[in-house]
């Protein structure tokens, strides 16, 4: 009896092992489950806390450093101080442009026209920087936001030009317009975070989609911004000639880096930072008329990743700015890559059954 039980005991625990053997088995050779977002709400909730919020917040804090990095420059008045502040317009500059996707204020927006207007008029800013009986001139776009801070920080030979009193006073105006835009950005998502998350719930956004669309409708924007005036515009595509003194930030040499900072803030929302965010959704998602679209996914990957080794291989700031004067076609292959991401991201929309809209606007 004794050896009975004995025997049971160890047919017993060797029946346990090979069961637990066979069920890790099982666990291994199954699939693994899918990361990242499963629903519209989950996706909303990575995209508020993993992408948006920190890419405000580090646009506005970037912004702050230049102001007062401008300030610092124009008390002390050495090489130093012009160095780090023209390395400080170079960050804003970045991270301003990585954030761009995610400001989702809608067609009411008018920051980017103020901020952004490239080129600085120089005959302006020279002669109102110059004389009091102008200054009334420095209220005008064309010789504001980063084009201006960008041509008062880099045009000049030396400290001594660069911290003449018209142009420091003008310089430090530029830069807190900047600075407190940034913050009315990040200021202004805090205030629409929560109803963006709880999308569904009610008003203003009675479905998730609603709020998506948003996102959507903002990506689709700055992909076409960026192909129509940041590329084609300096390239002359569609009028001929290149017009290579369009080309943005040259005179600090971030030309390159400027479009690779906008492709990086789609990437977040597209991709995100292994948290899950857009294509993850679009992978693993059936809605009630499309299906799910791993190899979309997968498409929109693979070409961010085509279009970081076009940029890449680009030179930049004056370097492209020359090749452009040389060869008008030096960044038409960028364009077509990009134009491919912009028709994807309509095809992920599409995929998740999103109505593009922004705020008050009709279907796109």
């Amino acid at each position: 009896m004794q050896w009975n039980d004995q025997w049971n005991s160890m047919a017993g625990a060797v029946w346990a092992r090979v069961f637990a053997a066979a069920l890790i088995g099982l666990m291994a050779s199954a699939p693994a489950a899918a990361a990242g977002p499963q629903t519209e709400s989950e996706l909303l909730a990575v995209l508020a806390g993993k992408a948006i919020e920190p890419g405000l917040a580090k646009a506005a804090a970037a912004s702050q450093e230049l102001a007062e990095s401008a300030r610092s420059l124009c008390e002390q008045k050495n090489d130093e101080v012009l160095k780090q502040t023209r390395l400080a317009w170079k960050q804003a500059y970045l991270a301003w442009r990585t954030a761009q996707p995610m400001m989702l204020q809608g067609k009411e927006y008018k920051a980017e026209q103020l901020l952004e207007h490239w080129p600085a008029n120089e005959a302006v800013m020279n002669g109102a920087t110059a004389s009091k009986e102008l200054t009334h001139l420095l209220a005008n776009p064309d010789v504001r936001g980063f084009a201006g801070a960008e041509y008062l920080l880099f045009a000049p030979a030396g400290v001594a030009e660069a911290t003449t009193a018209g142009r420091c006073d003008h310089l430090q105006s530029v830069v807190a317009e900047i600075a407190d835009q940034a913050a009315t950005n990040q200021l202004q998502w805090q205030r629409q975070a929560p109803a963006f998350v709880a999308a569904g719930d009610g008003t203003p956004y009675l479905l998730p989609g609603d709020a998506l669309s948003l996102v959507f409708a903002r990506m689709l924007n700055v992909a076409e911004r960026l192909l129509r005036d940041r590329i084609c515009a300096p390239s002359g595509f569609f009028e001929g000639k290149a017009k290579a003194e369009l080309l943005e930030a040259w005179r600090s040499d971030a030309s390159r880096q400027s479009f690779q900072a906008s492709i990086d803030g789609l990437r977040r929302l597209l991709l995100g930072n292994g948290e899950g965010a857009v294509v993850d959704l679009v992978a693993v998602k059936d809605g009630l008329v499309s299906k799910r679209n791993p190899q979309l996914a997968e498409d929109v990957r693979k070409q961010l990743e085509r279009i970081d080794a076009q940029l890449a291989a680009l030179k930049d700031g004056n370097g492209l700015r020359k090749d452009l004067q040389q060869d008008d076609k030096v960044l038409q292959p960028l364009y077509k890559s990009i134009e491919k991401l912009q028709k994807q991201i309509v095809e992920a929309s599409l995929s998740l059954e999103v109505d593009v809209r922004g705020p008050g606007e009709t279907q796109m």
